[in-house]
């Protein structure tokens, strides 16, 4: 799995290959005239070979293909032993099942009626995948991703080469691969302006207390005095502003609410304001003295 990713020869050109733009990987050869006289391109690989007028000129046990002016192991199915098939220029054991192969190391590809080196992925090592019965390397680990350039390449569940999108915006690696969504580095955004804080509740005036009554005759009661009016409630704030009415006894002993005036004769006390207070311990809410507890 170690070639190179490309998408045009100038990305193959260092390694001196050229880019094999289905797969978008570089390879030694696309064709056989990449290959020069005397070699075919065979998965990407120059494959050398012996020329030939005539099997005269070929090795011991190979013929000569005349179509193509080259030797090869057969060219017909008469050129091969017994049992065995010609196809591909290769001589191939016949097979009804995985019986007839296994001896050889291979498998029975009974569609073909011939033995193969593979059927599937899995029966190839780990880093093959199957290519038309022959295991052949991984070219790219399977559904990996990388960037070249602007381009998002994918490499197929195979390994046998990469699938190619162009990112509009770019590509980025930065947490996997993928193409940018959106465009560029737009500015950021003017934050709001900080709320400012409420005004503090002003305590309202303390009633005046009437006058005192004057003493009447030794016959007659002297009349009472007027009740004073009492000072206006002031806006809530500070400490009131945290507290509501207690709805109960239970909520009165939380400490964090105004408590009914019937628990406020029992274990509270008054503020300053003369506002009855929850107090569960003595400890609880400084505001009240001891002038003002009941």
């Amino acid at each position: 799995m170690s070639a190179v990713p490309c998408a045009s020869d100038k990305d193959c050109t260092p390694s001196r290959q050229l880019c094999d733009t289905n797969r978008k990987v570089c390879v030694g050869c696309r064709a056989d005239a990449d290959c020069g006289s005397g070699a075919i391109c065979s998965g990407g690989v120059c494959q050398p070979f012996v020329s030939c007028i005539n099997s005269r000129d070929c090795p011991t046990n190979q013929v000569c293909d005349a179509a193509k002016w080259r030797c090869v192991d057969c060219a017909s199915n008469g050129d091969c032993q017994s049992g065995t098939v010609c196809d591909a220029s290769l001589c191939r054991l016949k097979c009804g099942s995985d019986k007839d192969c296994t001896p050889a190391g291979q498998l029975c590809d009974k569609t073909k009626g011939y033995c193969v080196e593979c059927l599937r992925d899995a029966d190839c090592p780990i880093s093959s995948y199957c290519n038309t019965g022959t295991c052949a390397a991984k070219v790219c680990m399977p559904q990996s991703s990388l960037c070249l350039r602007t381009a998002l390449l994918t490499c197929d569940g195979h390994g046998a080469g990469y699938s190619s999108v162009d990112c509009s915006n770019g590509c980025s690696e930065t947490g996997g691969a993928h193409c940018i969504v959106g465009s560029l580095g737009g500015a950021g955004g003017i934050g709001g302006t900080v709320g400012t804080g409420g005004t503090v509740g002003v305590g309202g005036t303390v009633g005046v207390g009437g006058t005192v009554g004057t003493g009447g005759s030794n016959a007659t009661a002297g009349s009472g005095g007027t009740v004073g009016s009492g000072g206006s409630g002031g806006s809530g704030g500070g400490l009131l502003n945290l507290l509501q009415q207690c709805s109960s006894s239970n909520q009165c002993q939380t400490g964090r609410c105004l408590c009914a005036d019937a628990d406020c004769k029992v274990r509270n006390c008054k503020d300053s304001n003369s506002t009855c207070l929850c107090r569960w311990s003595p400890l609880d809410f400084a505001v009240c003295d001891s002038s003002s507890a009941l």
